[in-house]
């Protein structure tokens, strides 16, 4: 579902970058119209996936388009973890105004607990989590404190396929949980 690049011998050989790293994927498709539109309207974007590999098909583009990124995965440990994070703000630590990436990789699930990234204005994920707390973690990065701007969360799925079906278990899940709970799960996280 999110790009033929994830077979083995389905990338070209030698590998080249290319508009072919977004021409195969209808996802890389959509955002190769969408973060250009976003980075020159200043927004800031944590991408996240639950597959490295996607990842550095993400990384690949982002480098031929010549967007600056960080990255942050379960590979990413300690102070580099943090240096990751100082970056993606900026090298002041000052946010927005600062010469901050324009857009975080992160995989699911490292980069789902105990980050502020209040930096970023715009969730983007790329698949959805079996479990749909992950996702909502995920989401999270952006809602903290000193996040002043409203938060837009962009879920890419391709309809009618196994990422679909997962998606509607998660979010039954939710319901489920919210009934059990008797709060409000769901409030603004899906829509």
């Amino acid at each position: 579902c999110n790009h033929p690049y994830l077979f083995e011998g389905a990338e070209p050989e030698p590998f080249e970058e290319g508009d072919h790293i977004w021409q195969n994927s209808g996802k890389l498709h959509v955002l190769d119209r969408l973060l250009p539109h976003l980075r020159d309207e200043g927004h800031r974007v944590l991408l996240f996936s639950g597959f490295t590999t996607m990842l550095d098909i993400v990384q690949d583009y982002l480098a031929y388009r010549g967007m600056s990124y960080e990255r942050l995965d379960g590979s990413v440990r300690g102070e580099e973890r943090w240096n990751s994070v100082k970056r993606f703000a900026g090298k002041g630590g000052g946010g927005r105004g600062d010469d901050g990436a324009f857009c975080f990789l992160l995989s699911t699930r490292a980069g789902g607990v105990g980050l502020n990234l209040a930096d970023a204005d715009t969730v983007i994920l790329l698949d959805s989590d079996w479990n749909p707390q992950a996702d909502l973690q995920a989401i999270g990065r952006a809602h903290r404190i000193g996040q002043d701007r409203p938060v837009r969360v962009l879920r890419l799925i391709t309809s009618q396929t196994v990422e679909d079906i997962i998606l509607r278990r998660a979010l039954r899940k939710l319901r489920l949980s919210e009934t059990a709970l008797g709060g409000s799960v769901l409030s603004g996280a899906v829509a």
